[in-house]
């Protein structure tokens, strides 16, 4: 099994699956650092280039925006061990625009967003997969359209993973980090949408090995500067902004940065 100390994953090829670049943080950040200690060749592949909100809805300003957002990226995957990182498609074929939300894969089909999870599957054979679970992490629309083409493609796929995991949040943690991050910050924070859900014995949890803290706030701060490294109440949302980024940095404080907590992908007749 995957997510116990000591696990031996040498020569195992784990696929991570999202549709940001962040997600890799949020949700998967221990468990890349512990399958990577663990001996394993870990891959990202990513819907979109996590273009935002701001970015110019042109070819030209929707690839700059990505350019930007890749930069860290990197800083990222490097600061948590993982190997490679990729898109599942083109760059391009789907955004993270929230002002253009036609373009995003919260309004995609699930058998054209299963198609490419499927081929990194085939083409990889991965022997774990990482993704969100069923809430999508956050809630966002763009997370449970990742979960469930994922969980369609596990299904669906020549190649089947032996593990496939999607990660969660402990609602009583989300509820702390909310509390944690008014007192802070003295407003409220995020979108409304991170809720959490309540974990039973399911549940499926992984640790990270020594310095895991250490490398996923590094992670979080090639995206935001200081965001991952900065003490609770040094937390600006002036300059971080008031999002669910902000909010579950305050969620890692309250549940472990060395900690992820997965639910088993439900995939009909397997696993």
């Amino acid at each position: 099994m995957f997510g116990k100390p000591g696990d031996d994953l040498n020569g195992a090829i784990v696929l991570i699956v999202h549709a940001h670049p962040d997600d890799e943080v949020f949700a998967t950040g221990a468990a890349a650092v512990a399958a990577k200690a663990a001996g394993a060749r870990t891959h990202l592949r990513l819907f979109t280039g996590g273009e935002g909100r701001g970015s110019v809805l042109t070819p030209t300003g929707l690839a700059s925006a990505r350019r930007a957002k890749e930069t860290r990226l990197t800083e990222s995957t490097e600061a948590l061990g993982i190997d490679t990182w990729d898109y599942l498609t083109q760059p391009g074929r789907w955004t993270d625009t929230p002002h253009a939300p036609t373009r995003t894969i919260g309004a995609a089909d699930l058998v054209d967003l299963a198609a490419p999870v499927r081929s990194a599957l085939e083409t990889l054979r991965p022997d774990i997969v990482l993704t969100v679970g069923p809430d999508g992490l956050t809630g966002h629309p763009d997370h449970i359209a990742c979960h469930n083409a994922v969980t369609h493609a596990c299904a669906t796929a020549a190649h089947r993973p032996r593990v496939a995991l999607g990660a969660v949040l402990d609602q009583r943690a989300v509820r702390a980090a909310a509390e944690a991050a008014r007192a802070a910050t003295g407003r409220p924070v995020g979108s409304g949408r991170v809720n959490g859900m309540t974990l039973d014995t399911s549940v499926i949890t992984v640790t990270g090995p020594p310095g895991t803290d250490d490398s996923r706030r590094q992670a979080l701060d090639a995206y935001v500067p200081g965001l991952g490294t900065s003490s609770a109440n040094d937390v600006d949302t002036e300059l971080m902004g008031a999002g669910d980024s902000v909010l579950l940095r305050f969620v890692l404080d309250a549940a472990g940065w060395t900690r992820d907590r997965f639910l088993p992908l439900h995939l009909p007749g397997h696993l």
